[in-house]
């Protein structure tokens, strides 16, 4: 997956603070080192072990539907986990919840895996925050930057991957689908923009497969269903936006028009993607999450508002995490998020929702349906 700006901090403040210490430069260091220790300990209990087998013999090969980069996950990962803490606990956190969700027993080992996962993430998240602190320039190195990019990319799967482990909700307590997936966009916006200086040494790491994944080749052509969205965005937006006729002067047209052009762009990539085991095969899912790299924080404030246009884009781009291949962590996304939507429009929208519930809950998309526009 490829990644990016602002945001990052508003999906990692629930990560745990308590590290923090007021007593001094001395104790400081003296905490840190202690609870470096700690950590380590903790990483060579037999149940971490366990979790640890379960992710190079099964959950890697979740992670990516190119099949020609699964031994990078299944090797080169584990062994920058071991060089950095935080992300060797990220993948603990991912294998705990891979292994909730495909475990027999539905009972407490199932729960004791989601509390182990979480308390993994907890702690990953507190060592990646100190990374990426703003008073810190100069903790992004060429050293770390390859973890950080990785673990960017298992924290957005953990993300979609936590909703499979929970109880079916009721209505009044549904976790927000919408919020979920716009702190998914965020986090991709922020991790990129933090890694952006250190791009040359990503691309000759040995983690570039994985960003090469991402790159798009310029596929030409229309999906008729998507760019349909500019009539809706040039008749609705300039009005919605402010309340009144105004002119886009707060560029919210035009951000919207250039979401649709990098969905349009996204969906004929996708569509385009080889597949199988050589070494042409290409990631859907990395092409899917360089949307969000594309998207102006004009468009990310209107999401955040609710604003029904972007909501109606988003319920297009769900479509695409039904068809990008089998991914456990995703399923049943594309129809929360489609229904999320469908509830918070209003009923002059409803019309626009037709193509995603029917190809969002259908089996596939129909070639020669888009191209008849149907």
């Amino acid at each position: 997956m490829a990644f990016v700006a602002g945001g990052l901090n508003s999906y990692i403040t629930t990560a745990d603070n308590s590290n923090k210490s007021n007593n001094g430069a001395s104790n400081t260091v003296q905490n840190s080192g202690q609870q470096q220790q700690q950590q380590q300990q903790q990483l060579h209990t037999v149940e971490d072990m366990r979790l640890l087998h379960h992710y190079t013999a099964d959950t890697y090969s979740t992670l990516d539907t190119a099949v020609a980069q699964r031994p990078l996950w299944q090797k080169t990962v584990v062994e920058l986990g071991f060089r950095h803490p935080f992300l060797l606990h990220g993948i603990l956190a991912i294998a705990a919840l891979h292994l909730a969700v495909t475990t027999i027993d539905p009972g407490v080992g199932r729960q004791h895996l989601v509390r182990s996962s979480s308390a993994h993430i907890n702690v990953a998240l507190g060592q990646f925050r100190k990374l990426l602190d703003d008073t810190y320039e100069n903790n992004v190195n060429r050293d770390n930057c390859t973890a950080l990019f990785v673990f960017s990319c298992i924290v957005v799967v953990y993300n979609f991957a936590v909703a499979q482990t929970e109880e079916q909700p009721t209505p009044d307590d549904d976790p927000d689908p919408l919020a979920a997936l716009l702190n998914c966009i965020r986090l991709v916006r922020g991790v990129n923009s933090v890694l952006q200086p250190h791009w040359l040494t990503l691309m000759t790491s040995e983690v570039a497969p994985l960003l090469l994944n991402g790159c798009r080749r310029g596929v030409s052509g229309k999906e008729p269903e998507i760019m349909r969205l500019r009539d809706l965005i040039i008749t609705s937006v300039t009005s919605t936006s402010r309340g009144d006729d105004t002119a886009d002067d707060d560029g919210s047209q035009a951000c919207c028009l250039e979401a649709v052009e990098q969905l349009n762009s996204v969906f004929l990539e996708t569509k385009d993607c080889p597949s199988g085991t050589g070494a042409e095969s290409r990631s859907k899912l990395a092409l899917l999450f360089t949307w969000p790299v594309t998207l102006s924080e004009r468009f990310v404030e209107l999401v955040s508002e609710r604003h029904p246009v972007t909501l109606v884009i988003l319920a297009h781009f769900a479509v695409l995490l039904r068809h990008v291949g089998d991914c456990w962590w995703l399923a049943g996304w594309c129809e929360r998020i489609i229904d999320a939507v469908e509830a918070a429009v209003g009923w002059e929208y409803q019309e626009w929702l037709l193509w995603p519930k029917q190809h969002g809950r259908g089996h596939g998309m129909d070639t020669d349906a888009h191209e008849n526009g149907n």
